[in-house]
């Protein structure tokens, strides 16, 4: 039985860093935008949605580990991202509906408009066809 002097065990430390963890994010996104958020912060934040209670820091660490980015991960198949060990169906939606959230938007500058009349948006264009 351990001793009100004695050090907190390392599962202990853990749980108390991250309580409280996905409420900080919260109001750092909403207060301070998105822009102050980082890859790995933003991939952990949509990786909630496949772990509701749990910490998925570890998560998206071990995918940009595997995929290099956080464009990476958003552009891998569902197979690929399947193979990660603690990825489900939720996450996997979860970060696909991210990276076509993020196609709609780049394509909305271009869509709808007659002619590309400038090199800037030619080049644009092709960047986010052939990157998808």
């Amino acid at each position: 039985m351990s001793k009100p002097s004695d050090p907190p065990k390392p599962a202990a430390l853990a749980s108390h860093d991250t309580k409280g963890h996905r409420a900080r994010m919260r109001q750092k996104l909403l207060e301070k935008g998105g822009t102050t958020l980082t890859d790995l912060e933003i991939l952990e934040m949509l990786l909630y949605v496949g772990a509701p209670r749990g910490d998925t820091k570890p998560l998206a660490k071990r995918l940009v580990k595997i995929f290099k980015s956080l464009p990476a991960v958003l552009r891998a198949k569902p197979t690929e991202l399947r193979a990660v060990k603690d990825m489900g169906d939720a996450a996997i939606a979860a970060l696909k509906v991210a990276e076509t959230t993020g196609l709609h938007i780049s394509h909305s500058r271009i869509k709808g408009k007659p002619v590309l009349t400038h090199w800037m948006d030619v080049q644009d264009y092709c960047i986010n066809k052939l990157a998808h």
